[in-house]
């Protein structure tokens, strides 16, 4: 398997984090309401291999990309916010949807856009920076909240799929912890998700910050969208 085709899977995983948790469902519901049934005793020892090579396989990338994501230095989360901010007054003003990432000197921009309407964004973020007035950067369709989604599944299934087995409780406790796994993924996954990328991936103790430089990116993203880099100062 190419190196291009392993990329194009761990991203469709953290764009679509909803179905990976639907998988994980599907394969822990069983052991989850059957955990006390005799008969399918077979069925989890000949499954099981296969069990804990799709969840492997579903989480390493999670694995992976949480590590580089915590290890993410000050300069990388400061231009994370300062992207984030642009973007959301991009899309205000043109109504277009753009996505970005961040680096330790600046940040990338991929869209329909110019450099022209991407300074004029920064400096909406630049005067609210300048007048200590906070800045959009909290953004729900971040990657890092795909993350925060992924691992609170595996985290609240895990805890149903143990308790059942540990504890063997009543099959409508058993319903009932199933059920609370996935009301709560689907009810608190964006304000965990938005609370951890303020806490973890984000900086905004910046006095002032400006952009030197517009650049475009050598080719496109897969999308077929134009990439600029914006190459910032920040004090």
């Amino acid at each position: 398997m190419s190196s291009e085709v392993v990329r194009a899977f761990v991203g469709d995983i953290l764009d679509r984090p909803v179905l990976p948790f639907v998988l994980e469902v599907l394969m822990v519901a069983p052991l989850v309401l059957a955990s006390d049934v005799p008969e399918l005793a077979p069925y989890y020892v000949i499954a099981a291999p296969f069990l804990v090579i799709g969840l492997l396989a579903l989480n390493l990338p999670l694995a992976g990309a949480v590590l580089r994501r915590f290890r993410t230095d000050a300069d990388t989360r400061r231009n994370h916010a300062l992207e984030h901010a642009t973007i959301h007054y991009l899309e205000r003003s043109g109504g277009v949807t753009f996505s970005g990432r961040a680096h330790a000197d600046g940040f990338q921009v991929c869209g329909r856009t110019t450099p022209a309407r991407i300074r004029e964004a920064f400096a909406e973020v630049a005067v609210r920076v300048q007048g200590r007035m906070a800045i959009p950067h909290i953004s729900p369709r971040c990657g890092s909240n795909y993350l925060t989604t992924l691992a609170l599944g595996v985290v609240l299934l895990a805890v149903a799929a143990v308790v059942s087995v540990w504890l063997q409780p009543p099959f409508l406790v058993r319903v009932a912890l199933l059920t609370a796994a996935i009301g709560a993924f689907f009810r608190w996954r964006v304000r965990i998700g938005n609370w951890i990328q303020a806490r973890f991936f984000m900086a905004t103790d910046f006095d002032e910050v400006d952009v030197w430089r517009i650049r475009k990116v050598r080719g496109t993203n897969r999308a077929g969208r134009i990439v600029y880099f914006v190459q910032t100062r920040v004090a």
